[in-house]
């Protein structure tokens, strides 16, 4: 559990970042409680590339590099396409409350986690479907009793779907099907007491954590398949809540902090992006 350096801030002055992405020399993120989405380039020069009224949530790029967002409290998944947002499915029937954090795949295919009960307003969570969206906009159950789906990443090979149960503790991994549903539901790491929120794959099969809390307070875990902590960099004063290896040589680990995550925050201190680079670069998707 050595830490190879210390952290350094990328990006402050933020509310709630969440859904940190890296595509094409920039990192994207969308600040929910500010109700945007934001593309940085490394030198830190910024830019609002959205605006979400119902909170942005999720984020991922469709093969074409569009990129799709969840509105969580509309309960909605947006394409943005040349500065016009289009809907890509009304997500209402299939949701009580809001949705949260997606994975598209390499096919266009998009996989939604969602709260169950509307937290934010005080409610207990309830366990909730994991959906699916195809291309054409239709949306598919592909899980059940999914206790707070969070954070999601595949494996290279496209054959492994890996979800954060942050009310449970654990991850849970499914076998993906041709047609992008799941089968084999199995436990790949069990955390003990630690909440897993955003999470992202290196490329020996480990997977990074951010945790808003922990026995010693919330940051960010490597973590072996079966729950070995392996490498851990904890945020003082701040919850983790989103990961991402990025950079040239997806080498940079961007962290995503915040003090508080339920709404109101409204004060640009309540967030930040940290950043350190990691010996094991990133793989597979997001």
């Amino acid at each position: 559990m050595l830490n190879q350096q210390e952290p350094t801030v990328f990006i402050d002055n933020l509310i709630f970042p969440e859904s940190l992405r890296w595509r094409s020399d920039k990192l994207y993120f969308s600040d929910i409680h500010a109700y945007e989405v934001v593309a940085v380039d490394l030198d830190g020069t910024r830019k609002t590339i959205i605006r979400v009224p119902g909170n942005p949530g999720g984020l991922g790029f469709l093969p074409d590099g569009r990129l799709l967002v969840a509105s969580m409290t509309e309960r909605k998944l947006l394409r943005l396409d040349n500065g016009m947002v289009d809907l890509v499915a009304d997500i209402i029937p299939w949701a009580a409350a809001q949705i949260n954090d997606i994975l598209v795949d390499k096919t266009g295919r998009c996989y939604i986690g969602q709260f169950g009960a509307d937290i934010w307003s005080g409610k207990t969570y309830l366990p909730a479907d994991l959906l699916m969206v195809s291309p054409s906009g239709q949306v598919t159950q592909v899980a059940s009793d999914i206790h707070f789906g969070n954070g999601m990443a595949l494996t290279q090979d496209g054959k492994t779907l890996i979800i954060a149960e942050t009310r449970i503790f654990r991850l849970t991994a499914f076998d993906v099907n041709r047609d992008g549903t799941l089968r084999n539901r199995r436990v790949w790491a069990d955390l003990g007491s630690l909440p897993p929120d955003g999470i992202c794959l290196d490329g020996e099969g480990n997977i990074w954590v951010a945790a808003p809390r922990g026995p010693d307070g919330g940051g960010f875990f490597r973590i072996k398949e079966g729950g070995k902590i392996d490498t851990m960099f904890q945020s003082k004063g701040y919850g983790g809540f989103s990961c991402m290896l990025g950079g040239p040589d997806r080498k940079t680990l961007f962290m995503g902090e915040s003090k508080v995550s339920r709404p109101p925050p409204t004060t640009r201190d309540n967030g930040r992006i940290k950043m350190v680079r990691v010996s094991v670069a990133g793989s597979g998707l997001p």
